[in-house]
């Protein structure tokens, strides 16, 4: 069983926000135009095929592939003028985006649909490198041969910034652990610019026949190959489709992350000078971008959106540990995320974008799998700023609200698309295309902090996953987008679960060939590898 895509008509929040589609590789991206008008057509494609219908909106972006699947048949179909979903499709309850990320103003994917990409059969293989059964650290926090670390020195889900790398961990003195490389048993793993940090929990093991699978820097390379495009002085971009002539913020954020995880410096220099040369009135980058053409700085073409913002300022605070010389840089965009993409509550929230009133919307519209919690605990000190605690125990708190509804068939695990800052679905979103990189976002959290709620959610996440018979059996695209973040939500469980759970992904039948599920597994197989650093 798969999840049908709701086809929701209400407004073009998408211009608030980079989309989140399931993307084949002839896809051309999100859609969402500020105050453009509702979607006339197009609807989410499932796990293939070829959707149509849907043209540009008159006065608002351009809409890019706002529903391309990744091969098949479109479930739900073209929904009418009124917003009305043909057969198979799910009725919207009260409007806004659609369940699977953003309503195009005039229809989502290409005249024709595509044909999907070729499915691979766990990606492609690395060359080296594994992770050693030790050096991890229990659920109440001993490592093994090498200093203990108390349950008192991690943070709490307020959120204070965790205790530093004990005494006993030895931690080597140049740089992140190699890609690949083993990781020392008993130590603290080194991170950047010789900062030790100590993960929390368990690292998941590959067995040997995803020993190559679990290498990120193989992934990065052939992922590079297909989807960034140097544009020339000094600026680069990340195509959201192999070929694709459109940019998304969220693409930069992801290839900003990616490139430094990876230690290519002149990529992530090239992609953080296509964000500054694209930013709207606010200095965010605008969400949507047409291949490598110029725009004049301080225009609102289509606005910010937060999820892009928060990967790129991530991305600049692990590249000043790395690198150094982008501290400047990253808290200027940190504060300028606080000004233009939060909201101070109570509850305080994280907006989806930086238009103002949510493109006259309202407020109080949240996107779960925007919640970057952990980034925020790293900020609340890179800054000294501590609105960012408070904002992840809010966070948390619309999270656990989140997880006791129904959604997508399941009670207490999976959050919707999108919300309320309540914690409620008043328009009846899914756990789709967005909602599927929440798991991710809060095992970061895990892995730096050790933060309490963000441990219970992932618990609640692996009961639903073990409640379905597996990582293989979830009813979901079978893509990384997916499976990878129920796959470390183990990290938060227990050894063998994380093992478990890494070895059926990795060896799971998955198409990973689009930019969209491509990306993100680039940046799960980091945090498996104990390769994504908070860097302070």
């Amino acid at each position: 069983m798969r999840i049908a895509a709701s086809v929701l008509s209400f407004w073009a929040l998408a211009s608030l926000v980079a989309c989140k589609e399931p993307k084949s590789t002839s896809s051309t991206g999100p859609t969402s135009p500020v105050g453009g008008s509702v979607a006339t057509g197009g609807s989410k494609a499932g796990n293939g095929g070829t959707t149509s219908g849907g043209t540009q909106a008159a006065g608002g972006s351009v809409a890019f592939g706002g529903s391309q699947g990744t091969g098949g048949t479109a479930k739900g179909g073209n929904s009418s003028a009124g917003g009305v979903p043909s057969t198979g499709g799910v009725p919207s309850t009260g409007g806004v985006p659609a369940s699977g990320g953003k309503v195009p103003t005039g229809g989502s994917s290409s005249a024709g649909g595509a044909t999907g990409g070729a499915s691979s059969t766990g990606g492609f293989s690395a060359t080296g490198g594994t992770s050693s059964t030790g050096g991890l650290l229990a659920t109440g926090g001993v490592t093994s041969s090498g200093g203990v670390k108390s349950t008192g020195g991690t943070a709490n889900s307020g959120g204070a910034l965790g205790g530093a790398a004990t005494v006993g961990g030895s931690s080597s003195t140049g740089g992140a652990s190699p890609t690949g490389g083993s990781t020392a048993t008993g130590g603290t793993t080194a991170v950047d610019a010789g900062t030790s940090s100590q993960y929390v929990g368990f690292q998941p093991v590959p067995n040997s026949q995803n020993t190559a699978n679990f290498n990120p820097a193989t992934w990065y390379t052939s992922w590079k190959s297909k989807f960034y495009v140097d544009c020339g002085g000094g600026l680069a971009r990340i195509a959201n489709g192999q070929g694709s002539g459109n940019t998304v913020s969220e693409g930069i954020g992801y290839g900003m992350l990616l490139a430094v995880g990876n230690s290519d410096k002149t990529a992530f220099a090239a992609l953080w000078a296509y964000y500054k040369a694209h930013v709207d009135a606010n200095g965010l980058m605008n969400w949507t971008i047409n291949g490598c053409s110029a725009t004049t700085p301080g225009q609102n073409d289509t606005y910010a959106a937060t999820d892009g913002d928060e990967d790129a300022a991530m991305a600049l605070v692990q590249a000043d540990a790395k690198w150094g010389g982008y501290k400047t840089d990253a808290t200027n965009l940190i504060n300028l995320i606080k000004k233009y993409e939060t909201a101070a509550g109570p509850p305080s929230y994280l907006r989806p974008g930086d238009a103002a009133n949510n493109g006259g919307k309202g407020d109080g519209i949240v996107n779960p799998s925007y919640f970057a919690t952990g980034y925020w605990h790293v900020w609340a000190t890179y800054v000294g700023d501590s609105f960012w605690n408070q904002l992840a125990t809010d966070a948390y708190t619309m999270l656990a609200a989140f997880q006791t509804l129904t959604i997508s068939n399941s009670t207490g695990a999976l959050v919707p698309d999108w919300g309320n800052a309540q914690g409620q679905n008043p328009y009846g979103s899914s756990y789709y295309y967005d909602a599927c990189r929440t798991p991710w976002r809060v095992a970061v959290d895990y892995a730096w902090f050790g933060t309490a709620a963000a441990q219970t959610f992932l618990q609640h996440v692996s009961t639903y996953v073990d409640k379905q018979g597996g990582i293989a059996s979830v009813p979901f695209d079978k893509n990384s987008a997916f499976l990878g973040p129920f796959a470390l939500s183990g990290m938060a469980v227990s050894q063998t679960t994380a093992d478990t759970y890494l070895n059926a992904w990795l060896s799971a039948n998955m198409d990973d060939t689009p930019y969209f599920q491509g990306s993100l597994r680039g940046l799960f197989l980091l945090l498996a590898n104990h390769a994504f650093p908070k860097s302070i």
